[in-house]
């Protein structure tokens, strides 16, 4: 259970929160600076890759989860580990009612030739009001899709045993994808890693 509670550092950029396209651009000059990877005008363009979600229904398929199917999800997939190969889907979705739901599940295998993988305990959850609130708050935010595809680590190499983390973002009307390892996201990313995650 260790991998679906990883603790993140959270730091909240301040921003005007926009939602038409046409305003897209302004709002990214008045996003707070993030720092890290590559960042981009707009990420609304840019499609999750379906290997991304094929990632989670494999996992979910082999042990024998369900895959949710909303038109709004947060998915978090990551695979690492150090003595131990671990990997986990988490899916955070908004329903019909407009509840926010999670599940996490995964594996882990001890690094045996041959060694078994055994499944993690499974965790079901539903968000609080004020953390679905703020979610929804920065799932309409020009901002979160202005920032860096990726988030490079601060103050020397990854500590033994990182696992590398996929943040998938799909709603109706913007996609985004982001890659870091467990720990290094920053701004409205970590804060979206952070209220997807079971508590």
């Amino acid at each position: 259970m260790k991998c679906l509670a990883l603790l993140l550092a959270i730091s909240l950029s301040a921003c005007t929160v926009t939602t038409s396209r046409g305003e897209s651009a302004r709002a990214t000059a008045q996003c707070g600076e993030v720092s890290g990877g590559p960042r981009e005008q707009s990420r609304e363009d840019l499609p999750v890759q379906s290997t991304v979600v094929d990632k989670h229904r494999q996992l979910r398929a082999e042990l024998g989860e369900p895959m949710p199917n909303e038109p709004t999800m947060i998915l978090l997939h990551a695979a690492g580990g150090h003595l131990t190969t671990s990997e986990y889907s988490i899916i955070a979705y908004r329903s019909a009612d407009e509840r926010w739901s999670g599940t996490a599940v995964g594996r882990s295998k001890i690094w045996i030739e041959g060694g078994p993988f055994r499944p993690m305990d499974k965790r079901e959850w539903v968000l609080g009001a004020e953390a679905a609130k703020r979610l929804d708050r920065i799932l309409d935010d020009s901002c979160f899709y202005a920032e860096p595809r990726t988030f490079d680590g601060e103050g020397g190499p990854p500590n033994r045993g990182a696992m590398f983390v996929q943040l998938d973002v799909i709603t109706p009307a913007k996609q985004r994808s982001v890659g870091y390892l467990g720990g290094y996201a920053r701004g409205l990313t970590a804060e979206v890693d952070r209220l997807a995650r079971p508590q």
